[in-house]
């Protein structure tokens, strides 16, 4: 009987060591396969890939990859291959973003949350300040011109417009042309010339009218109450007054009514800059040269003989007036030299009038037809063949206020007509 139980006992013990044993090789087992087995984790402090040990080959490249990210087109910079030969340490997948063009408007733009198996590095868009630099290319898909962030100039030269006559007039091209500085002071640099062009004799006439001469104003007494003003001062009467009109409008309204009122000229059309379009110009032209007979200081700005490169702040302190000018016909002179210059500039550029337009650069209230003809003649006509007029200096005196006061009305009336013809 005792031998019995002994037997028992020892059988039972050897059956437990068997699956002792048993147990332990399968753990054993199944911790090597773990082992062996690739396994990929996301450090959120540093967002890299990490493969201790890899058992099968796979790449992470362009096929992997999401193509784009709220609206960014994605390219990755370098592909990483894993191999089964050997652990390999962190790898980093950058990922570069190229902004669309869509995305400058608003100068920053935030990435949606991507896989966390890459990492994506972005270059900072760039800011766009207040002056924008304007791009004058021509939209594939529409036919207008697109304003960018950067300046390209590849716009091919406006050809001869469609209909009889040369550049498509048969007749001339007449036109108010106004400048002002800006709202807070826009007298600063004002100037109004009435320009007359002739497509037959392929001439430029302009008519210089003073910013301080006397005009009649009886056709704005129901808007303003005044009868008479000096005519610039309507410029800044229409900023400050704005009528139902736009503002380019109602500055064009307010000049040619009284010009209208004093010499019995109607000139519906125009062409309107202020300092700011001096600003973009300039940035689409270049330096605009100006020429000086000598070595002097004008308004702040030193000249010395010869042509001067001038950049947008000069060129608004010349248009301005200079204590030392000996009448203020002398700042005309110098705005009509600056004219000639922007023209010059203008000539050898890939930029049509209908391209300044249609981004706000300067204001028109011409159509696109005769824009076109007035590109093409301007094209045409060399800067020789610009005459400025100061005929209103002939039959004007200042009075005691500075004021220009016709004395001749009749007969500046014929000679204004005359250029005009």
């Amino acid at each position: 009987m005792v031998r019995q139980i002994i037997l028992y006992v020892a059988i039972i013990a050897f059956l437990l060591f068997i699956l002792t044993m048993t147990g332990s090789t399968l753990f054993l087992t199944l911790s090597g396969a773990a082992a062996n087995r690739s396994t990929l984790s996301f450090d959120t402090a540093s967002p890299t890939l990490t493969t201790p040990t890899q058992s099968s080959h796979s790449t992470v490249g362009p096929d992997t990859l999401p193509s784009s990210v709220a609206g960014i087109h994605l390219t990755p910079s370098k592909t990483v291959s894993e191999h089964s030969s050997a652990p390999m340490p962190s790898a980093t997948v950058t990922i570069r973003v190229t902004p669309n063009h869509s995305m400058i408007d608003s100068g920053t733009e935030v990435l949606s949350p991507i896989e966390p198996s890459i990492t994506a590095e972005t270059s900072p868009l760039p800011e766009i300040s207040p002056t924008i630099n304007l791009t004058l290319e021509k939209d594939t898909a529409t036919s207008e011109p697109t304003p960018t962030a950067m300046v390209t100039t590849n716009h091919e030269l406006s050809e001869t417009p469609t209909g009889t006559g040369i550049c498509g007039l048969s007749q001339p091209l007449d036109f108010l042309f106004i400048h002002y500085g800006d709202k807070i002071n826009p007298l600063s640099s004002a100037m109004i010339s009435l320009v007359h062009i002739s497509p037959q004799e392929m001439t430029i006439s302009v008519v210089s009218i003073p910013c301080d001469m006397w005009v009649d104003s009886t056709s704005l007494v129901k808007d303003y109450t005044i009868s008479g003003t000096k005519i610039c001062p309507l410029i800044q009467l229409a900023i400050k007054s704005p009528k139902n009109e736009s503002l380019n409008d109602s500055i064009h309204q307010n000049i040619n009514l009284s010009l209208n009122d004093t010499f019995n000229i109607n000139t519906p059309s125009y062409i309107l800059s202020d300092s700011q379009s001096i600003n973009n110009i300039i940035q689409l032209f270049g330096k605009i040269e100006y020429f000086s007979p000598q070595n002097q200081i004008i308004s702040g700005v030193p000249l010395t003989k010869g042509n001067n490169s001038l950049n947008t702040v000069a060129i608004l302190h010349l248009m301005g007036p200079d204590m030392r000018d000996a009448s203020l016909w002398e700042k005309i002179y110098r705005q009509n030299d600056i004219l000639r210059s922007f023209l010059v500039s203008y000539q050898s550029s890939g930029i049509s009038i209908n391209d300044l337009v249609s981004v706000g650069v300067i204001n028109s209230n011409l159509d696109s037809d005769q824009l076109g003809s007035l590109d093409c003649l301007l094209k045409k006509i060399s800067s020789e063949q610009i005459s400025f007029s100061d005929i209103i200096r002939q039959y004007s005196y200042p009075d005691d206020f500075s004021i220009i006061r016709i004395r001749d009305k009749t007969s500046l009336i014929q000679e204004i007509k005359k250029i005009l013809q």
